[in-house]
């Protein structure tokens, strides 16, 4: 796996290459001291993850289209700094001073992000036929935000346009992949991989707030966290 050192002291770059060393298959392309100057590399190369410091989301206006398909480890010495590795949807957060086997866990995490995101990639090319306005169309899996029941019909929302089909919730579902598409409510189906967020009661995709029924939440969960690896507690 390709990676990038940003923003950490040369110090603890001594200590991460140390560690880094200790595991064949990593490549580092490329040590900065900003943000910015890492724009190229990003551009011109594959890169599988990133070590960066918290020194960088402090002294900058960091936003996640930074690094928007690339895994991101913070490195700190601050404990709090979890919270702050959460909110961006990073996959770990290091506490200095990193032992091997927390980054053997960590390298663990990425690896497995990055196989699950090829899984989905591949998923969301796949098209479903549906009959719609006399003629059949094909939808993109991963163009599907959600799903919501119409009576006799069934209102699909997409990333292009919306389709109105008809069918019963409990037959459509069969022909979407249960590992990405789930029923939340017996008046819709989302698609996990578009949440944006979800509370106790509701969750929203697009701007679009989805109630959470209280009998199918404990299934949704056990489903959301296996497909978003990265949104967990730390």
């Amino acid at each position: 796996m390709n990676f990038l050192i940003i923003g950490t002291d040369t110090i603890d770059n001594i200590f991460l290459k140390e560690i880094i060393e200790k595991f064949p298959g990593l490549k580092l392309k490329g040590e900065f001291d900003k943000l910015n100057d890492a724009n190229e590399i990003i551009k011109s190369e594959k890169i599988d993850f990133v070590l960066l410091s918290s020194n960088i989301i402090e002294a900058s206006n960091y936003s996640n289209s930074y690094f928007e398909k690339i895994e991101v480890i913070l490195i700190t010495n601050k404990s709090y700094d979890a919270i702050t590795s959460y909110t961006y949807g990073f996959i770990d957060c290091l506490l200095k001073p990193i032992s091997i086997d927390r980054f053997k866990k960590t390298l663990s995490r990425v690896r497995k992000k990055i196989t699950e995101s090829k899984l989905i990639n591949k998923n969301s090319d796949k098209k479903i036929v549906i009959k719609t306005d006399r003629k059949l169309q094909k939808i993109k899996l991963g163009e599907i935000y959600w799903l919501e029941a119409m009576g006799d019909y069934i209102k699909i929302f997409t990333k292009k346009k919306e389709y109105i089909v008809l069918s019963t919730m409990k037959s459509f579902i069969k022909k979407l992949p249960d590992e990405f598409f789930f029923r939340i409510h017996k008046s819709f189906i989302i698609n996990l991989n578009c949440i944006e967020y979800y509370t106790s009661d509701h969750l929203r995709i697009n701007g679009k707030l989805i109630p959470i029924s209280r009998y199918k939440k404990k299934d949704f969960l056990k489903k959301f966290y296996a497909v978003n690896t990265d949104q967990r507690q730390y």
